[in-house]
């Protein structure tokens, strides 16, 4: 994972020799210093990194890099002078995002169950709190990609995607939720299909979720709640073409336009699609010469 700040600062977390390491540069040399936060063995699969209102770290992760998907959820942050280390679910893992609110407080989404269960955990007073949100009908089957977000308002946006009926390895569902004042809603289904299994979230100037998302068909789509209902597009319609769609990374810019990077497998490149629902452009940012297509559901 790596995120910009202000557009030339480079923040990199990542797993080093059985540790959780933070990469950052000064600001003016840009040479990268190394902070081991967490010295556990294996510590530091599937992170998630996030800044605070201060300008601090904090960093979602799993503890059992050695086991796939992952085994227990972890959350690290920094104070500005030192590191704390907490252990939020020993028997949580797989894929999973973090969130601060307007008030720094985490807010991190997770599997459970042997990723048969979509978890949340957020921390009230000092305590965590978790919070089962939904069951796939087959053991772990809700394993793929899942995003959190919070809005200025408070509320907890959620997307993941989990099977579609009883039957193992059959179609899936793009399911979205929200959490207001501790209410959970109605889980809502975006599309169901052979879809899902990598997306993306994020916000616009009004709060509403857009998603973007893998079809199996070879397409980027991309989903948007327009303030009554949600609204879908075939971001980059080339099909089998070019097998695109994959690892979407979505975010809504100033401009008030989307931007949704994203690989695709025929020809191995990173392109980047920008625009409005409708009225997308695409340009092509790197190729991929030795990158693969994972079968596995952590790729």
């Amino acid at each position: 994972m790596i995120k910009v700040l202000k557009s030339i600062t480079l923040i990199g977390v990542f797993f080093y020799l059985n540790t959780l390491v933070l990469a950052i540069p000064p600001v003016v040399d840009f040479h990268w210093l190394r902070y081991i936060v967490d010295t556990e063995s294996n510590s530091g699969a599937y992170t998630s990194l996030e800044y605070d209102t201060n300008g601090f770290p904090h960093i979602a992760y799993t503890d059992r890099a050695d086991v796939e998907l992952g085994k227990g959820v972890k959350y690290a942050y920094f104070n500005g002078i030192q590191w704390s280390v907490e252990s939020i679910d020993a028997k949580g893992g797989g894929r999973l995002e973090l969130s601060l609110d307007s008030n720094n407080q985490p807010h991190i989404v997770y599997g459970g169950n042997d990723q048969t269960t979509i978890m949340y955990a957020t921390r009230e007073n000092g305590e965590w709190i978790l919070t089962p949100l939904h069951t796939a009908y087959s053991i772990g089957q809700a394993n793929y990609d899942r995003d959190i977000q919070t809005s200025e308002d408070g509320v907890v946006h959620i997307l993941f995607t989990s099977d579609n009926d009883p039957r193992p390895n059959t179609d899936y569902r793009v399911i979205y939720l929200s959490i207001a004042n501790g209410v959970i809603s109605e889980p809502y289904m975006i599309t169901n299909g052979i879809v899902g299994k990598w997306s993306s979230m994020t916000l616009d100037e009004n709060n509403n979720p857009a998603v973007a998302y893998w079809d199996n068909g070879g397409d980027l789509f991309f989903a948007h709640f327009d303030g009554s209902e949600w609204q879908i597009d075939n971001v980059d319609n080339d099909g089998y073409q070019n097998q695109s769609g994959f690892y979407p990374s979505l975010i809504y810019g100033a401009d008030k336009k989307y931007y949704i990077a994203f690989q695709s497998h025929d020809p191995k490149k990173i392109s980047v699609a920008s625009g409005q629902p409708g009225n997308w452009q695409i340009e092509d940012a790197a190729d991929l010469p030795g990158w693969q297509l994972y079968d596995s559901p952590s790729p």
